[in-house]
């Protein structure tokens, strides 16, 4: 940043006519220097973030830099303006009235808004015959005419307001370089995030895996918060796999019926298969798609199975949603755990959190619940509520998140089982 606020300096030592090869230096010792802050640091917000959380960062710290950009145009023409307003309205005055310009007319332009000049100087194009006129042109000296109209009057005329304009702005961005760099002084020496913290899984061998955890849910027990405080917690990421309530309608039916249903059955599978499919893609997951053809149930279930084995010896995960603790169940390395409460308390949250009345959550809630068991005994031959599924079984009406956290790396720490 320092770098990059000396070349800006430098800059301000330009004439208004100058040779190329000096300014394409002190363009390319500026872009050097951008490109040797903005490397290291975009690598320091990165690490400085959670494994499972850097998705979000990167895409925050796109957002600001996007914004940065589209303001820095604005605040570039609003300072470049500014600075044309200060003088140039005397410099046209004087410029035109010494050609012969009469006063009255020679004030009328040079009151006109500079953004016009500015652009004009941009697109290489003298405005003055458009100004004037071809009637008052015509009652000027003849000498004056080819001068006002050539190609080196206006430029020449609006060269020192033009420079003073840019001066304004190379103060101003030499101004940002500086406090840049002095918040990045500030941020002190380099810091990775620890995600050490994250806890291993022990596995034969004393070999440390990541923590893979799945949530078994019941809808509206408050898993999704679970799941999203213990993915920021233990540093991995988090993948919500509940089937998106919309999915009825588009089946043209109840979902417990599709799954009953062949034909139906493969046009929700897959459905789901794409879902999967993307967040294998997102996560670096190979080879889960099917030899040929669309999937099945039977490919669908192994796919996910396949997935979710592989997060489990990469990554790790918190999984939250249908099939993941069967889809699971063999590994004794995966912390199995089910989310449940009392139907009252899930028909309160679903009001709140949805904005409906009693009866609809209600029947949103009791619908949702005779999917799940569908869908678990389709896929898995299993019902939901089989508690050899599950290693922790948490209450959510008795424990609140932070405490329902708290329980799953408590027995995370524990050997399994106990």
């Amino acid at each position: 940043m320092i770098a990059a606020a000396a070349t800006f300096a430098l800059m301000l030592l330009l004439p208004p006519i100058f040779p190329y090869i000096p300014f394409g230096l002190l363009l390319f010792a500026n872009g050097l220097a951008m490109g040797l802050f903005s490397a290291p640091n975009t690598a320091g917000i990165m690490d400085s973030v959670p494994a499972g959380e850097r998705g979000v960062a990167s895409g925050m710290r796109a957002t600001f830099q996007n914004a940065g950009m589209n303001l820095s145009i604005g605040l570039f023409f609003s300072l470049m303006i500014a600075g044309l307003s200060s003088s140039l309205p005397d410099t046209l005055y004087r410029g035109l009235t010494g050609q012969g310009v009469p006063a009255d007319e020679a004030t009328r332009i040079a009151h006109l808004p500079p953004v016009g000049s500015l652009f004009a100087a941009f697109l290489g194009y003298n405005p003055i015959q458009s100004l004037l006129g071809a009637k008052l042109l015509g009652t000027l000296p003849a000498p004056q005419v080819p001068t006002l109209t050539g190609k080196t009057f206006f430029p020449n005329l609006i060269s020192t307001p033009f420079m003073h304009g840019m001066h304004i702005t190379f103060i101003f961005a030499f101004i940002m370089m500086i406090i840049a760099a002095v918040a990045s002084w500030m941020r002190g020496k380099r810091y990775d995030h620890d995600d050490s913290k994250a806890i291993p899984v022990a596995v034969a061998g004393n070999v440390a895996r990541p923590p893979m955890v799945t949530l078994g849910a019941a809808y509206g027990a408050g898993a999704g918060e679970i799941g999203r405080a213990l993915a920021r917690e233990l540093g991995v990421p988090l993948i919500e796999r509940a089937i998106p309530p919309s999915l009825a309608d588009r089946i043209s039916g109840p979902l417990q019926e599709a799954f009953e249903d062949e034909d139906r059955m493969s046009d929700v599978v897959s459905r789901l298969f794409d879902e999967v499919r993307i967040s294998s893609q997102l996560f670096g997951i190979e080879g889960i798609a099917p030899a040929g053809g669309p999937p099945g149930p039977h490919d669908y279930r192994v796919m996910t199975e396949r997935a979710l084995m592989q997060l489990a010896s990469t990554t790790g995960a918190i999984v939250v949603g249908h099939g993941a603790s069967a889809a699971l169940r063999s590994d004794p390395n995966v912390l199995r755990v089910a989310i449940s409460a009392p139907i009252e308390d899930r028909i309160k949250r679903v009001m709140l959190i949805e904005g409906l009345d009693a009866d609809r959550a209600k029947t949103k809630v009791e619908a949702a619940d005779t999917a799940r068991r569908a869908y678990m005994r389709r896929l898995y031959a299993v019902s939901p509520d089989d508690a050899s599924l599950y290693q922790l079984m948490i209450d959510t009406s008795i424990l609140r998140t932070e405490d329902a956290v708290k329980t799953v790396i408590a027995a995370l720490e524990s050997p399994r089982g106990m």
